[in-house]
């Protein structure tokens, strides 16, 4: 049997639109969680960064962080906006970049001979409290996430890649891993700086979590595909594994029931200087696993196959997909029932610099650890943030470079108790190459002050001393300290 290009690359496109694409969330939402008076968001992006925050307490009522990115295709002269609405009527243009109308808007895919990847997160923070009781540190939050991630596509798989490879000329796919799942999350921050020098700050997150719904593939060995007569191909020997949980086995099941439980832990450290402030963090430490709610299966081609996407497609579930491949030379053992997806670890680096009273510059760091086949692998980026801030009215503007290739800017704005933003306007607003995009917004309770004079007092935000100044206004001769 063998594979029929056009549509296995369809089959593709549609995936990583309709999955991928949709799902927009911001991974860093740099306008909401590096400002001084981000309160509880700033502590789920570093635990130790309360200390050092200028909020006495701070409450979210709702908040949500969406985020997609993909280099493997796009489409052309388009924004969210008229994606969202034309998603079920996008056809794919041509075989050939050089041969698109640049005019037309449709999926596009990538040219470049690079390797591919494709990234989505969805957070979502309900009702979530900070409390700064002097020395220490308090918060709880939930937060809904889902996390999903194919870090490295090889650029043999490209779609105009291989319309161009010679008959007969073998490729070698490595390390293909993707890993994802869906969850809930139930914290508790503690962060102190009593036992340390007071400009150091150590914090930590301790999570619950629920698990809903998870999958891991992972290759971990090469395998060849050799491209024969027209659009068919052959695969070589390889092994692989695949886990999944019972949603999976019938898309339409896919829900919040929950199939799993697991722990998770974010460490931080944050330390104050004269007029700047560094935060080092590691976040989620931790996994869910999946007892006796999914299915775990090692799968083995011991000769050279061919396979008719037309089958795959018919499949329509993972437990299809299963049931095809227990047809053909391959090996399916089911292992288990049960498996473990790790959570995305990734290592945050966070400098904080003020340039007067309420102008500040802030750049970051965010590369994932890769720790097991199973680890869901996140996104890497770079980003620098100038921004005017005080407790009534906030506006940054991100440049970010994401996974260390495409360059974006952003906008974010906080008026009172809103907070809204991008790391990606043109995404949303412009006509492009659409391949992703990123939006955020909060709305929460800040500190208010009651005056007893003459009685009920004119509100206002009640704040802590910012970590770096002192109670007078910068001048640039007084100099900055610590609480």
């Amino acid at each position: 049997m063998y594979i029929s290009i056009n549509y296995f690359w369809q089959g593709i496109a549609i995936f990583l639109t309709s999955l991928l694409i949709p799902n927009l969330c911001a991974q860093q939402a740099t306008g909401l969680f590096y400002e001084n008076y981000s309160g509880i968001h700033g502590v789920v992006k570093n635990p130790a960064f309360g200390q050092h925050g200028s909020l006495g307490w701070d409450v979210n009522i709702a908040s949500a962080n969406l985020y997609g990115l993909t280099n493997y295709v796009g489409v052309t002269n388009s924004n969210l906006f008229n994606f969202l609405d034309a998603m079920d009527s996008l056809s794919i243009l041509g075989i050939n970049e050089q041969h698109v109308d640049p005019t037309a808007r449709g999926i596009l895919f990538d040219g470049q001979n690079r390797d591919k990847s494709a990234f989505a997160h969805i957070d979502v923070m309900g009702p979530s409290v900070w409390l700064d009781l002097h020395s220490v540190g308090l918060g709880l939050f939930v937060r809904g996430r889902v996390e999903a991630g194919v870090p490295k596509i090889n650029a043999a798989l490209g779609y105009y890649q291989y319309q161009e490879l010679t008959l007969g000329d073998v490729q070698s796919v490595t390390n293909l891993q993707s890993a994802g799942a869906a969850w809930t999350e139930y914290g508790i921050n503690i962060s102190s700086s009593a036992f340390w020098y007071e400009d150091i700050s150590l914090g930590i997150n301790i999570k619950y979590l629920q698990g809903h719904e998870g999958y891991y593939l992972s290759s971990p060995s090469n395998f060849d595909f050799t491209r024969t007569v027209d659009n068919q191909f052959e695969i070589n020997s390889s092994a692989s594994n695949l886990a999944y949980t019972a949603g999976f086995s019938d898309f339409e099941s896919l829900s919040r029931t929950n199939r799993g439980k697991g722990w998770a832990i974010d460490l931080g450290y944050s330390q104050a200087f004269e007029r700047s402030r560094v935060g080092v963090s590691i976040l989620d430490l931790g996994g869910i696993s999946f007892n006796n709610s999914g299915a775990f299966h090692r799968l083995v081609i011991n000769e050279t196959i061919g396979i008719d996407v037309n089958d795959i497609t018919n499949a329509k579930s993972v437990e299809g997909l299963i049931n095809l491949i227990d047809q053909l030379t391959i090996d399916s053992t089911l292992v288990s029932n049960s498996f473990s997806v790790r959570t995305p670890a990734r290592l945050v680096v966070n400098y904080d610099y003020q340039l007067d009273q309420k102008v500040f510059v802030n750049s970051f760091l965010s590369h994932r650890i890769t720790t097991t086949e199973n680890a869901i692998r996140s996104e890497n980026n770079l980003a620098i943030s100038p921004r005017y801030e005080s407790p009534w009215f906030t506006i940054a503007l991100p440049i970010v470079v994401n996974n260390y290739e495409s360059v974006h800017v952003g906008f974010a704005a906080k008026f009172g108790f809103l907070t809204i933003g991008s790391d990606n306007v043109m995404s949303v607003f412009g006509s492009q190459n659409f391949n992703g995009s990123s939006i955020y917004a909060a709305i929460k309770v800040n500190p208010f002050n009651y005056g007893k004079k003459g009685g009920r007092g004119v509100n206002c935000p009640k704040v802590k001393r910012s970590p770096w100044d002192s109670a007078k206004p910068i001048d640039g001769s007084q100099r900055m300290r610590s609480p």
